[in-house]
């Protein structure tokens, strides 16, 4: 039994853990030492509660038209945010686990055993959302400038206040049969595995406040290009953390997003002893078969509010404002300023509702759009089947086997066009689509191990594998935004990836428990998928309200799509230390440390000699701990070097018709990088006796 807690200092609240496990077994005999029938039993409990700050910039796929201080026009090499925003979360985190295995040994050469296992993972949110939006302008009459002091200034500027209050709710149930016989000479194990689980995600409800009118106003960006960007007023005359500034309240979202999923699956094993010569050797063999089904949908409603005179729509956000504001907002950094409190904005909704009904209006046009967006039923299946041998031969174990994997995918979507604006003579389109990608393939792989000693190996391998694209991935959509000229693809031409492995490694195992390795790898990708930003010409019907009808024009979309890449190479150097002091002044101190080297050269079929999209070029972890009696402590901490995340567009075009584009080249300018990314932890513990700690 272990139970335990903290202290939150930046939500002020406490946490909890607990675990407690029993374990029995019965039926002890000559023949079978260790008890026939056994079980073990487990619960675990974990709450915590934390806090999160972020910041957020968003870009769109084009230079922004930028006024110099000395008036002259920048139109090629100024890069802005549409929008920047500020997230101040506060999270309720639980986990719940249990798990009942039982098993019963015939004899020591035959047991079957059967485990189910629960688990839950149940988060409550509360987030609050300060956005400015930045207008990008036009060619001849820009948002951006330069103050003569070298500030940015923006045009323009809206504010926006969203409140999001949501839970998230996993629920998983595995069971899992497995079983072990020797029948003479020839070993036999198999297992029967079965899973279900149930996500409710992001189910709650978003509130919507935002300036309007005579409330917009020119922004000045101090600290712009670092972590720590606070925005003020030009003029000065008004804070923007007023909240008499938040003159709109624009309506309230109700989503939850669901996602079923089935996994089924069965493999068996053959192992045969033999001999080569004088040398051991196994020969094994088997198959697997699998089925995944998932099932994505969303519950969705949105109420848009109009006012109608039914309050003082400008003070409505300062008379539901929340009694507290965070000071301590990347460490009082920047200003978040204040935020609505959900419990009274909910008040004021079901109020309106029973008062005045028509101040709110549904949205269907949304609903379709949202639900078609988010919809899928994805059904996989995977039969494999291998051959391998192992043979000792004095200080050279030889293995190598040979596998063949066959996978079927079917996916079944929805596509939407949202037309704008959006009238009752064009609505939103929606339609199902289905589609299957089918693949095989057929995978060698061989393993060396040299002894050079007892405790001294050199390792070397040539291996083959794949990667499935994800489920979502694959989908037929074409999610379009004609308003904002976007565009969200599916893909179902992506192909698997595959890989071919060379490493080859140096280990030493210490004579008290530790280890020393090192070694070298190259790794050949090819068909790597990545996200790719470009722009694509759509054909689209717009409804023009001053004539009543409808035109068709072709207009230059932002469009993201997953697509494979050519080729990738791989060229890396790794180390890996793991000791245990037990003897000495520094006995009960422990060091575990590695650090891997990857340099990669990633061709997509319009970009050469690019880093791999997702591939850090330095990871490192370092851990040290100390046990002493019943006490522990133990600190680490990660790094993961900068990663491209995303492969922008290779030109951009400033214009919205085809008659006013400029197109310009971006050199990579646009590619979405997630910075270096360090953390720290620190745990400690102490073992209490009698089965607590």
């Amino acid at each position: 039994l272990e139970v335990g807690g903290g202290y939150n200092n930046v939500v002020q609240r406490t946490n909890f853990i607990g675990r407690a496990n029993i374990n029995r077994r019965w039926g002890v005999t000559d023949r079978v030492k260790n008890g026939r029938f056994g079980v073990n039993a487990g619960l675990s409990w974990f709450e915590t509660s934390n806090g999160r700050d972020r910041v957020q910039y968003q870009y769109n796929n084009s230079y922004t038209p930028k006024r110099r201080s000395d008036g002259s026009l920048d139109t090629t090499g100024f890069i802005a945010p549409t929008f920047y925003r500020l997230r101040d979360l506060e999270n309720l985190r639980r986990r719940v686990g249990g798990t009942f295995t039982a098993d019963y040994q015939f004899n020591e050469k035959s047991n079957i055993a059967v485990n189910y296992m629960y688990t839950q993972r149940y988060d409550n949110d509360e987030e609050r959302r300060l956005q400015f939006d930045l207008p990008v302008g036009s060619i001849t009459a820009p948002a951006w400038s330069e103050s003569n002091e070298g500030d940015l200034l923006t045009t323009g500027t809206n504010m926006r206040r969203f409140t999001h209050k949501r839970e998230f709710d996993v629920k998983t149930h595995t069971i899992n049969l497995d079983g072990a016989h020797k029948l003479a000479r020839l070993a036999i194990d198999y297992s029967l595995f079965t899973s279900v689980a149930n996500n409710r995600n992001d189910a709650g409800r978003i509130y919507d406040f935002r300036t309007g009118g005579a409330n917009t106003f020119t922004a000045r960006h101090i600290g712009y290009g670092t972590d720590y960007l606070n925005i003020e007023d030009v003029s000065k005359s008004v804070s923007v953390h007023d909240p008499f500034r938040i003159n709109t309240f624009r309506g309230f979202q109700d989503r939850a997003d669901i996602i079923e999923a089935q996994n089924l699956s069965a493999k068996i094993n053959f192992t045969l002893p033999y001999k080569l010569g004088r040398n051991n050797a196994i020969f094994k063999f088997g198959g697997k078969a699998r089925e995944i089904n998932n099932n994505r949908d969303r519950e969705f409603a949105e109420f848009d509010y109009t006012n109608r005179g039914y309050v003082n729509e400008a003070a409505l956000f300062a008379s539901l404002v929340s009694d507290r504001e965070d000071q301590q907002f990347f460490q009082d950094r920047i200003r978040f300023g204040p935020t609505n409190d959900w419990r009274r904005t909910d008040a004021f909704i079901q109020q309106a509702f029973n008062e005045r009904p028509d101040v709110f209006a549904f949205d269907s046009i949304n609903l379709l759009n949202q639900r078609s967006q988010w919809f899928y039923d994805a059904r996989e299946r995977t039969q494999a089947f291998y051959a391998m041998t192992r043979v000792q031969f004095n200080r050279l174990m030889v293995l190598g086997g040979l596998r063949f994997e066959a996978t079927q995918v079917r996916n079944i979507t929805s596509s939407v066009v949202l037309r704008s604006p959006i009238t009752t003579a064009d609505t939103l389109f929606n339609r199902d689509s289905t589609s299957r990608s089918d693949y095989n393939f057929l995978l060698p792989n061989i393993h060396l191990k040299y002894s050079l000693d007892k405790n001294t190996n050199i390792r070397a391998a040539f291996t083959t594998s794949y990667a499935r694209p994800n489920f979502t991935d694959l989908m037929p959509r074409a999610n379009e935004n004609v308003q904002n000229q976007t565009v969200d693809l599916g893909n179902t031409a992506l192909l698997p990836p595959s890989s071919m492995n060379v490493d080859l490694l140096f280990e030493h195992y210490f004579k008290n428990v530790g280890i020393v390795s090192g070694g070298a790898f190259y790794k050949r990708i090819e068909n790597f998928i990545f996200t790719r930003n470009f722009i694509q010409d759509r054909l689209v019907r717009i409804f023009d309200p001053a004539t009543n009808s409808f035109s068709t024009t072709t207009l230059p979309f932002a469009a993201q799509q997953p697509q494979n890449g050519d080729v990738a190479n791989l060229y890396g150097a790794e180390v890996n230390v793991q000791y245990n002091i037990d003897r000495g002044l520094f006995k009960g101190i422990g060091i575990f440390a590695n650090y891997t080297f990857t340099h990669s050269r990633a061709n997509t079929f319009e970009r050469k000699g690019i880093r791999l999209p997702g591939q850090a070029m330095h990871t490192a972890n370092f851990a040290l701990s100390y046990e002493y009696k019943g006490f522990s402590l133990r600190g680490m901490f990660n790094f993961n070097g900068a990663v491209i995340r995303e492969l922008g567009p290779d030109f951009v075009e400033i214009g919205r018709t085809a008659a006013s584009r400029n197109r310009f080249p971006t050199n990579g300018n646009f590619d979405q990088w997630r910075a270096d990314r360090y953390q720290v932890d620190l745990s400690a513990g102490y073992n209490i006796g009698k089965g607590f700690r």
